[in-house]
């Protein structure tokens, strides 16, 4: 019970991104424990994924999968963690076995097409939605998570015809979430303005929708309504981080450098590992005519997360704008180049 608390108290800190704080529990009171136990070892597989340590987690994971070759829950994880290490050709070997089970919980498969469309993969996690949908083609959350995958995927035009095609609840707050970011990916802001206003209305706590709102403000050029919304975010919630960065875009796209970056600073303060705070401050500092600062943050972060992904393909890109700022055209194109090889890229 102790050291199920132990871990428990562990990924709280690390679902708050305060990693810090995740990593002090596990050095000190989990670290070197015996792991013979499956259940105990599950919940440290869970941890080390939490905490960003997919190098420990996969030997774990693989004796549990010799142990249990069809448990869905091992599959997932190992999944996550190959995700993490950028070994995204074993990812999505593992994601294709875990769709091919004859019977998968589809909480299971939707967590982790949540975490692959995080991670950039949206490949996998179409698939992985698919699976979901075939199982029951009625699937509402599957629906919604499908038609949000193509926005995310930069197809509005797919994502609106899940929409309409489907005997979805046109009331729900998922559906109209959905259709919310449709309206302002096309341009349609009074449409998605009323679909937020009309949420917010039947609950002004509902902060991811305060958060698109902040977003759509600011797309559409109306960014002291943008930055009222943002702020109304209590540093309490879950979107707070978010909140924080979208006002960091807000206040660089009104040219407010210093202070967009001051906002960076902070998030990376909270978490290292933000990699959308990084790129944001190293174009600020472009903005600025710190370059070469921008260029030694973003080989320090790319030097610190070795590992090819979503997140370091971005930093990577933004390196390349500061080798350009920099007058440094070879690296700048060799750099660009080495991004657009990557399958992220």
């Amino acid at each position: 019970e102790l050291i199920g608390a132990g871990i428990m108290l562990a990924r709280i800190h690390s679902w708050n991104d305060d990693f810090e704080k995740a990593t002090e529990v596990y050095q000190t009171y989990l670290q070197g424990l015996d792991t013979s136990d499956p259940a105990t070892r599950q919940l440290m597989v869970a941890l080390l994924l939490d905490t960003r340590r997919p190098g420990e987690a996969l030997p774990v994971l693989k004796e549990l999968l010799e142990e249990s070759p069809t448990d869905s829950i091992v599959l997932a994880d190992m999944a996550r963690a190959y995700t993490m290490l950028g070994n995204h050709i074993e990812a999505i070997g593992i994601v294709r076995e875990l769709s091919g089970l004859d019977t998968v919980d589809s909480s299971t498969l939707l967590e982790l097409s949540y975490f692959m469309r995080d991670s950039g993969n949206f490949r996998a996690a179409i698939e992985l939605n698919e699976r979901v949908l075939g199982d029951n083609a009625n699937d509402a959350d599957a629906l919604i998570a499908n038609a949000n995958l193509h926005l995310a995927a930069h197809l509005p035009n797919k994502a609106l015809q899940i929409l309409l095609s489907s005997d979805l609840d046109r009331e729900s707050r998922g559906y109209m979430q959905s259709k919310g970011l449709y309206h302002s990916m096309t341009g349609e802001y009074a449409h998605a303005l009323e679909i937020y206003h009309s949420l917010l209305t039947d609950n002004a706590t509902d902060y991811e929708t305060r958060l698109a709102l902040g977003k759509l403000y600011c797309q559409s050029g109306e960014y002291q309504k943008a930055k009222a919304e943002l702020k109304k975010i209590p540093g309490s919630s879950s979107f707070s981080q978010k909140s924080e960065l979208e006002l960091a875009r807000c206040l660089f796209v009104e040219r407010r450098y210093q202070e967009a970056a001051a906002h960076c600073r902070s998030l990376m303060n909270r978490n290292p590992r933000d990699f959308e705070a990084v790129v944001l401050l190293s174009r600020s500092y472009i903005k600025r005519n710190m370059a070469t600062e921008a260029r030694h943050m973003c080989l320090q972060f790319i030097n610190s997360n070795p590992t090819v992904s979503y997140g370091t393909l971005a930093v990577k890109t933004a390196l390349a704008e500061a080798y350009l700022a920099e007058g440094q055209g070879l690296r700048a194109k060799t750099m660009f180049q080495e991004v657009l090889r990557d399958p992220y890229g």
